[in-house]
């Protein structure tokens, strides 16, 4: 399993049988326009990629879980992925022992 894939959620439903969400790889997705600077540039490479999950977290307190980890129109980079501030802490860490 790849693990330079980071996923953001399209949508979510809510069903008699329990609720599900559809994630999307975050490099996939129309970029949108927008008029001012930003800091850093969009992740988003492409329109489509075919990387997804769909989470069903059912009533009777099961999860079923159906996906795809292959991706399309865009190279898996380690650089891109979004970090939990915890994550970034680690990192911060590390490169500060480095300097010593």
């Amino acid at each position: 399993m790849d693990k330079c894939t980071t996923f953001y959620q399209r949508s979510k439903e809510h069903k008699k049988s329990g609720t599900v969400l559809l994630l999307r790889c975050n490099r996939a997705g129309r970029i949108k326009n927008t008029a001012k600077i930003r800091v850093r540039t969009t992740r988003k490479d492409n329109a489509y990629c075919s990387c997804f999950l769909t989470v069903e977290y059912r009533n009777d307190s099961t999860v079923a879980v159906k996906g795809c980890f292959g991706h399309a129109g865009h190279e898996l980079d380690p650089a891109l992925l979004r970090l939990s501030p915890e994550q970034h802490e680690y990192l911060k860490m590390l490169l500060e022992d480095m300097e010593e």
